[in-house]
């Protein structure tokens, strides 16, 4: 078996082709000479690539989705750790200031 038709006969398996396509690809491929088996030939690798070109530009559209919400939830993430960075260093100047006040209001009743 060539290497063409292994090619096509996966692609049918994974579904990027249809069974149809992938008949007309090996009918093309066993078509042999002539002009005519020849132009069929070239107008059905034009088609496997064309094809392959849209998986192509449809896998990358969703790995750009995948990473503009991925890079969403880190900002998010990053924010919330900025605001709790806050509020722990709010909570340890109040602390300080209480315990400050507390020092002072005791020393100066004795």
């Amino acid at each position: 078996m060539t290497q063409e038709r292994i090619l096509i006969l996966k692609m049918v398996s994974e579904g990027k082709l249809t069974p149809e396509e992938g008949e007309r690809l090996i009918a093309a491929l066993e078509g042999g000479g002539g002009a005519n088996g020849q132009a069929a030939r070239i107008n059905s690798i034009q088609n496997l690539l064309s094809q392959a070109s849209r998986d192509v530009q449809k896998g990358l559209k969703k790995a750009g989705e995948i990473l503009r919400n991925r890079q969403r939830d880190l900002r998010k993430h990053i924010e919330n750790l900025t605001r709790k960075k806050g509020e722990t260093e709010s909570n340890v100047h109040r602390t300080i200031t209480i315990e400050v006040e507390e020092e002072g209001t005791d020393h100066d009743s004795k």
